[in-house]
């Protein structure tokens, strides 16, 4: 379990650390989606403060992933954001849905993998 644990955290560190740092950098541009998708998207980048700190928050969780410091709070803070990701494409784009997804799954792993920590939330 525990390498499983270690694996899944570094795949989603890294991939969260880079996601969240291609928000300020812009390394890469995603595929367009849809129109309703894309004009969802564009009203949250016009409010001018949604994207930084989603982003923000995605560095923070990214980095407490790969240190092994905090990740509890990591996850924590990191999942309405992935959950906010996955039923953006659910709703707007399913055929895009599948990183996000996978990104979800390696989450879930991480709870259940650290749940002791998480059990005294739901007493």
């Amino acid at each position: 379990m525990k390498k499983i644990d270690v694996v899944t955290r570094m795949f989603l560190g890294i991939g969260i650390l880079f996601f969240g740092m291609n928000g300020f950098f812009h390394w890469f541009t995603p595929p367009q989606g849809p129109e309703a998708e894309v004009k969802f998207l564009y009203s949250l980048y016009m409010a001018g403060y949604v994207f930084p700190i989603v982003n923000t928050i995605l560095i923070v969780s990214g980095v407490s992933l790969l240190t092994n410091k905090f990740v509890s709070v990591g996850l924590i803070i990191l999942a309405p954001i992935m959950l906010n990701i996955v039923l953006i494409h659910l709703a707007f784009n399913p055929k895009g849905a599948l990183l996000g997804g996978i990104f979800f799954v390696f989450m879930a792993i991480l709870y259940f993998t650290r749940w002791k920590s998480f059990s005294p939330l739901f007493k």
